[in-house]
């Protein structure tokens, strides 16, 4: 929480006329993010300094995300009305894989299993040069852009590149 603190504050202070252009930050929002930024202890303060009646702590949480993210709003409403453009496989079980498998040729969207082939993988599901491939280039980088981030709030932070998504393999899971 700290870590993110720090890293929010960062990115609210640098550019304090800019706020109004990231997404969810609307109606005066961002002058009650500045003043609660100048006094703020915690994470946690932070959160409830900032949340009001007609604001609650999930839409706070998501604000801030986006802010640092550095999520615009003309981004937002794009991806969010094109939909995804793929999906991301973190993990599944053999029942699950089994599923997969059957349901391959039915898939409207493509599975990313192996980041390594994504870009790959994008081109043949979607022209090169398609408003629908730049959609999926654009909700990748986006989660390329938050692993890394998240890397940067870990406090014990496992080593290797940033963007483990290439290279974390899928996790398997017996129980399941």
């Amino acid at each position: 929480p700290e870590r993110y603190l720090s890293a929010l504050l960062q990115q609210i202070l640098r550019d304090p006329d800019g706020l109004e252009r990231y997404w969810l930050v609307e109606n005066g929002i961002e002058n009650r993010l500045l003043e609660v930024a100048e006094k703020a202890a915690d994470l946690e303060e932070f959160i409830q300094q900032v949340k009001a009646r007609q604001l609650t702590r999930t839409r706070v949480q998501r604000l801030l995300v986006a802010i640092l993210l550095g999520i615009e709003k003309e981004t937002a409403w794009q991806l969010l009305n094109s939909g995804p453009r793929y999906l991301h496989l973190l993990g599944t079980s053999e029942r699950g894989e089994q599923f997969l498998a059957g349901t391959r040729k039915q898939r409207e969207v493509p599975l990313v299993q192996n980041f390594s082939r994504v870009h790959s993988l994008l081109k043949r599901a979607y022209r090169a040069d398609s408003v629908e491939h730049r959609q999926a280039m654009l909700q990748l980088n986006l989660e390329l852009r938050a692993t890394q981030l998240y890397s940067l709030l870990q406090k014990r932070w496992p080593g290797g590149g940033r963007s483990r998504d290439f290279y974390e393999p899928l996790r398997r899971c017996n129980k399941c």
